[in-house]
Order: structure tokens, then C-alpha cells, then sequence
């Protein structure tokens, strides 16, 4: 999994600590005074903080922390390549909306630029978010099938990058996937 839940999705900073709920006693009123951790109340109502950051004083669940994930990624690639077949290569990047496509099927590569409205942008991060790409494993292999095919997803903010990949195995949410990828290009990604 590739979410910080304890990152504030304000201001960033991960200087953040729990809010506990309850009928404290002594071990956590004295980390409450220490400043190790926040009450919270005796009562819970299901969507209530998790977290409170020290710096900006943001209170955050994990729900929140994950939409926040999700509108951190700055750039999209995605691979496809098959055994003696074609190759496809997606960049989409959200803070320019630029987005190529290079397909090659054994002759010339063909390569298509465009530029996407600032809505499909602004609406990608949640649509990803849907096949629960940053809860992907890392590795999808099939250790059986030597030839096949080849992909590979990678997801870039300012803080890191994330890199799936597989080779004749998916994860379950794939096809959704490649047709989000399919609708945002104008092209076949499969």
C-alpha cells in the first residue's frame, strides 16, 4: 500500500499524531499531555478524525488522507507490450494536461500528442482512485508463461514515484483501468 495516512492533506506535513476516542485512562492521559497523541471525546459517530497534525492543526481521517493520495499524482504512465506483437506507451501529466501515446506494432513508432481539458484532469485522480490503484501490488508475475505480455503502471508526485508491474498476470481491476486509460487518450489500451 502506498498511502501515509499520518501525512496531513492540508499542508503536508507529517508531523501528525493519533486522536483517540474513549473514556481515557491513566497510560493515555499521560501521552495526551506528552503531546504523543489527541482525545478525541468518549463518543464516536463513524466518520469522526483520525488524526490531528501538530503544525497546522488540521484534524484528518483515513478517507480523507487517501482522496488526498489520489490528488498528488502529478504524472501517469502506462505500458503495454506483447511478445513479437505491439508496444504501447501512455504519459498522461495532470498539471500540464499533456498527454502522448507511442505505439509501435514492428514497423515505425507512432506517436500522439494531445492535450486534455482541464476537467478530465481534474477528474482522473478520483476515476484511478476507483480500481484502487495505489492499493495495487507491486509485482504481478506469472512465473509459467516465459513470452506474453508485459505492462507496467507508474504514478509520480513530488514525493515519490510508484511502480507496478506485471508480466501475463493482473491485478483484478485492470480492464477497468485500461479503459480509463483508453477514454483519457482517444486510443485502443489493451
Amino acid at each position: 500500500m502506498a498511502v501515509n495516512y499520518r501525512r496531513c492533506p492540508v499542508c503536508g506535513s507529517k508531523n501528525s499524531i493519533k486522536i483517540i476516542y474513549g473514556y481515557p485512562g491513566p497510560e493515555i492521559m499521560e501521552k495526551a499531555q506528552a503531546g504523543e497523541l489527541k482525545l478525541g471525546g468518549c463518543c464516536l459517530f463513524g466518520d469522526d478524525p483520525e488524526y490531528y497534525c501538530k503544525d497546522c492543526e488540521s484534524q484528518w481521517n483515513k478517507q480523507q488522507a487517501l482522496d488526498a493520495a489520489y490528488r498528488r499524482i502529478k504524472v501517469i504512465k502506462a505500458s503495454i507490450s506483447r511478445y513479437f506483437r505491439d508496444r504501447y506507451n501512455v504519459e498522461i501529466n495532470l498539471e500540464n494536461r499533456k498527454v502522448t501515446v507511442t505505439y509501435w506494432d514492428g514497423g515505425e513508432e507512432e506517436i500522439t500528442r494531445k492535450t486534455i481539458r482541464q476537467t478530465t484532469a481534474d477528474k482522473l485522480p478520483e476515476q484511478i482512485k476507483s480500481v484502487n490503484l495505489l492499493f495495487w501490488k507491486r509485482r504481478y508475475v506469472d512465473p509459467l508463461t516465459l513470452d506474453g505480455t508485459q505492462w507496467s503502471a507508474e504514478l509520480l508526485s513530488d514525493e515519490r514515484t510508484i511502480k507496478i508491474y506485471g508480466s501475463n498476470q493482473y491485478p483484478e481491476e485492470w480492464d477497468a483501468f485500461c479503459r480509463i486509460i483508453s477514454k483519457v487518450t482517444g486510443k485502443s489500451f489493451r
